[in-house]
């Protein structure tokens, strides 16, 4: 409760010599238990799994065990003198710890038991792209843990969650100085001839006219030794292996990437989008909790931080969201329409309008989206927050309390994204698919004085509500919590709710923490009385049934921060930083 108060007091005080702006239209409450936070959550906890996902994680307690199929190779898995260790092990087995089930290792001896069918690999697969199948291992193994890169025509076979990026990087002699791709010119190259490390190099040369003297090597960790001894000036190797070698070889230093990002990992059976899923979250909490680190340094001598910002250095939003090829026909299909359609709803931070101006945070990330696309962006406007749930001009009443009901919004016909925030309610789920982006908490709004000090003040009081909001339901949960009774006042935006309060038509009202200190600035006479629900996550939305455009937005916030954009205009809308901001909210 105190951290909300302290992340608002530091708002308002940072925003105070800020231009005034127009007050909010809407935002959206999330809906939480009415307990205090936490200090400390757990993994699973942290995941914020969906009902299926934690039916998926109680099944697999029944059975008590996680099937994986890995190689004995270094970083994935090794057993040595009776331990098992190696960088994927170890993040697949803190999983299995987190979950309370027993881990279960399948060693394979060769990359192509991945893909056996029948027992054995068909090297038609590469070309036909109509061909597919299900490996023969997926029927023994829940998880392939390796470093498997994505390629086309692996991704008929499984699906993938890639979490560990890699570009071919520069290897080469101490302080020779190679800031740019032309440095490489006139350089002695150590490298296999039949390597695809050749045809990299007889790449480069071709795309930026460069002439290269090659030392022609039996293997690449012959390459690598040439250059250690002096006999080359430099060799081309992928980047995971580099920082391996690196810890081999006293007289080589790591140089520039040369190569677009490409990312490997795990796969599992492209029926199991559950367990996909899941473990999607699980690697993004390791990653954004710093948990990854320990388990990277168990192999590398880097941290995981630094890889990631070496390997992604000057690489594009669009290569870092690493999309799967149904996700490349997607966005492919976008750029032969040319424009990205989104919906939003004009409020104070997230959309903004000023004659042909169009400013706001929402505004600025579906920008940013279109542009990294390669498309113009158009908005269409909505003006009640509840035109985003209407079929034939109204939200029909069933499917608040029909868990059968289903429709498609009428919306949806002119318009692919609703940029707006959205909280997660059941009814909503059932017809909107959407995407986890920042948390927020409500909060109650009283005019100056009114004395709610506590929920159960709430009593006999009458509130403003807006319509079809989380609002409603965080007002249910604490009514039916502290058995009371409150009148509502319904409004159809969050201004019209300030407005009504201000004006003495309700006691107060449930407002989204994010923007209430904004609004607030420009109603002397309410004021922000008690937090009303814990932090949950809001977000943007998509039709129901189109899960692979709520994977593209999934992967485009992701990349978006990691790397630094979102947080650089986070702090544009609202004055501080987006990891000061989750640090008072969730500490």
């Amino acid at each position: 409760m105190k951290k909300i108060f302290l992340f608002i007091f530091v708002l308002m005080l940072t925003l105070q010599g800020c231009t005034r702006v127009e007050p909010a239209q809407d935002t959206e409450a999330p809906i939480q238990e009415l307990t205090e936070i936490e200090s400390h959550v757990d993994v699973i906890d942290k995941m914020h799994l969906t009902e299926s996902e934690e039916a998926y994680l109680d099944a697999l307690k029944v059975r008590g065990v996680l099937r994986v199929a890995s190689r004995q190779v270094e970083t994935v898995f090794k057993e040595e003198n009776g331990e098992k260790k190696g960088f994927n092990y170890n993040t697949i087995k803190n999983f299995t710890d987190a979950v309370g089930i027993d881990l279960e290792v399948h060693v394979v001896d060769n990359i192509e038991a991945f893909f056996r069918k029948d027992g054995k690999f068909n090297e038609a697969v590469r070309s036909d792209p109509y061909l597919s199948y299900k490996p023969d291992l997926f029927s023994e193994v829940d998880v392939y843990v390796d470093t498997l890169t994505q390629l086309p025509w692996r991704e008929k076979l499984m699906d993938f969650i890639g979490f560990t990026p890699i570009r071919e990087l520069v290897i080469h002699i101490p302080g020779l100085d190679i800031e740019s791709v032309y440095d490489l010119d006139g350089k002695r190259v150590a490298v296999q001839a039949v390597s695809s490390y050749m045809s990299t190099s007889i790449a480069l040369e071709e795309k930026y006219g460069l002439d290269m003297e090659y030392v022609y090597t039996d293997t690449i960790l012959n390459a690598v030794e040439a250059v250690n001894q002096g006999e080359a000036d430099l060799t081309i190797m992928d980047s995971n292996r580099a920082f391996l070698e690196m810890k081999k070889f006293d007289n080589i230093e790591l140089g520039i990437p040369v190569t677009e990002v490409k990312y490997v990992g795990w796969a599992v059976s492209r029926d199991s989008d559950t367990l996909k899923s899941i473990l999607e979250k699980y690697m993004d909490v390791l990653i954004e909790e710093g948990m990854i680190n320990d388990l990277w340094l168990s192999d590398y001598d880097i941290s995981f931080y630094e890889y990631y910002t070496l390997i992604l250095k000057d690489a594009s939003i669009l290569e870092a969201m690493n999309l799967s090829a149904e996700e490349r026909e997607v966005i492919d299909q976008i750029r032969s329409r040319g424009e990205l359609r989104v919906a939003m709803q004009p409020n104070v931070v997230g959309y903004m309008t000023d004659g042909e101006d169009q400013t706001g945070f929402n505004y600025v990330l579906a920008d940013e989206l279109a542009k990294v696309i390669g498309v113009d962006l158009k908005v269409t406007v909505v003006d009640q927050f509840t035109k985003y749930f209407w079929k034939d001009g109204a939200t029909p009443p069933e499917i608040k309390f029909d868990t059968s009901y289903f429709y498609v919004p009428d919306l949806f016909n002119e318009v692919d994204i609703y940029a707006d925030n959205f909280t997660h309610m059941a009814w909503r789920k059932q017809i909107l698919n959407q995407i986890e982006v920042v948390p927020v908490s409500t909060v109650i709004v009283q005019r100056v004085g009114a004395g709610i000090r506590k929920l159960d003040d709430l009593d006999g009081l009458t509130a403003a509500i807006n319509k079809d909001t989380a609002y409603e339901t965080v007002l249910n949960d604490i009514t039916d919590r502290y058995d009371i009774h409150v009148e509502i006042v319904p409004t159809y935006s969050d201004m019209e709710s300030y407005d009504v309060v201000s004006r003495g038509g309700a006691d107060f009202a449930i407002v989204d923490s994010d923007i209430a200190f904004l609004v607030l600035q420009d109603f002397e006479d309410l004021e922000i009385s008690i937090q009303s629900s814990e932090s949950a996550f809001i977000g943007w939305a998509v039709k129901k049934e189109d899960d692979i455009l709520a994977s593209i937005l999934t992967k485009y916030f992701t990349a978006l921060k990691h790397s630094g954009m979102f947080d650089v205009y986070w702090e544009q809308a609202y004055g501080v930083s987006y990891a000061e901001y989750m640090r008072l909210l969730t500490d």
